[in-house]
């Protein structure tokens, strides 16, 4: 088997990009307990776009590539925080992981770990000292992956349907 290679995305990404982002809504989607999501036509692209923003505003944006193939993908980001945020915080660098997916042939093979991985070196290397992402409480293995990783649940959102 060919080395994984971790790298920033290309333009030339895009249409493999896309792809990725609407399976993971897919997947997303088929998780979801209370039915509140769905993947609307164009989803894919201003998906994309707005990772590509993100990473050209001072953020990163990672792709896992196997034999020409994009298999993984994974965005990160300084969080930016107004002054009040220190009335009840501790003063911090806060990092974001916005993004990480890795196609169904890809889990379980350690290129998830390899794409946090990077994002977490990319947030420390801007000076970050906490970093923070949000996953779907139905989502067992994404949340076992992270507590993995050492991530703990800190905040829990709640939702009801009307």
């Amino acid at each position: 088997m060919s080395e994984v290679l971790i790298r920033p995305y290309h333009g030339t990404d895009r249409e493999a990009l896309v792809r990725l982002f609407e399976q993971f809504l897919d997947y997303l989607v088929a998780l979801d307990p209370l039915g509140r999501l769905r993947r609307e036509p164009g989803y894919g692209e201003f998906y994309v776009d707005n990772v590509c923003q993100l990473a050209d505003s001072g953020g990163t944006f990672l792709v896992a590539e196997l034999e020409g193939q994009i298999i993984g993908l994974a965005a990160g980001a300084e969080e930016l925080r107004p002054e009040s945020y220190l009335l009840d915080h501790h003063p911090s660098r806060l990092g974001r992981v916005e993004e990480l997916y890795m196609s169904d042939a890809a889990r379980g093979t350690g290129v998830g770990k390899r794409l946090l991985a990077a994002v977490e070196d990319f947030l420390a290397g801007l000076g970050c000292d906490t970093v923070v992402l949000s996953v779907m409480a139905a989502n067992q293995l994404a949340r076992d992956f992270y507590k993995s990783q050492g991530y703990r649940p800190r905040d829990i959102e709640m939702l009801k349907v009307l």
